[in-house]
């Protein structure tokens, strides 16, 4: 779904900026909850929440191939990696506090991640080119497989 917005919309800066807003109100509001708050409303709550958690998550790999797409791969399999990480360092917070310092937590680190891709997240320019931009580092590697077919041939 993030990819897929972040994608339309031309900017994933801005896409992922706000989801990450977005993941620390939910995550807020889900800490804030308590057994006098209707049914209704914390499942909406926690759908609201559930919607910009995942958009970010998708919105994180359609990132990915504006870093480098020659190693898009090892990228993207790195971000899975450190995503897992993160749930265990989550999952490890969660047994040592209350489920509401949990959600504050939670939302803590969603507003300090929104802080973080607003410094320093930049859109690459001609992210969204129809051609791919062959660096000096692609262009060795094709310069490379050239003189090996040609010394084959």
């Amino acid at each position: 779904m993030g990819g897929a917005v972040s994608d339309r919309m031309g900017n994933r800066r801005f896409v992922m900026l706000c989801y990450m807003f977005g993941i620390g109100i939910g995550f807020t509001l889900m800490a804030m909850m308590n057994e006098t708050w209707p049914l209704i409303l914390a499942i909406a709550i926690t759908i609201f929440t559930s919607f910009f958690v995942q958009g970010s998550e998708g919105a994180t790999f359609g990132i990915i191939p504006s870093i480098k797409r020659r190693i898009t791969g090892q990228i993207a399999g790195m971000a899975g990696a450190y995503g897992n990480v993160g749930a265990v360092v989550y999952l490890t917070i969660f047994t040592f506090v209350t489920p509401t310092q949990f959600f504050y937590i939670l939302a803590a680190g969603a507003f300090f991640s929104w802080i973080v891709c607003f410094i320093w997240l930049k859109e690459p320019e001609s992210g969204f080119a129809d051609e791919y931009h062959i660096s000096s580092v692609d262009k060795m590697i094709e310069e490379q497989e050239l003189l090996k077919a040609k010394g084959k041939a």
